[in-house]
């Protein structure tokens, strides 16, 4: 008996998934740091500072970043899985 050289397409629909949830936590990761990096500024423009008055800028826009992919695809904001469930499809 031959093996099939090809995978089920459960797997293949499996893996399609994790790659859709993944996009989904990057994507969210990337709104949520571009929208706390714009109210950050926002915030310094009324306290009467400029974006270029940030002697640690690179830094802070590090840290944001990274708490935002920190929290992105967990179960506290949700967003992503709204996109996830949306893109997946009927199975």
């Amino acid at each position: 008996m031959k093996i099939s050289e090809t995978p089920a397409p459960s797997l293949i629909r499996a893996k399609e998934n994790e790659t859709l949830k993944k996009a989904c936590a990057d994507f969210e990761a990337i709104f949520l740091a571009q929208m706390w990096k714009k109210m950050a500024s926002q915030a310094r423009e009324m306290g009467g500072r400029k974006d270029q008055d940030r002697p640690f800028g690179a830094m802070e826009d590090l840290a944001i970043e990274m708490s935002a992919e920190s929290l992105a695809g967990k179960d506290g904001n949700g967003l992503w899985k709204v996109l996830y469930d949306s893109l997946k499809g009927d199975e």
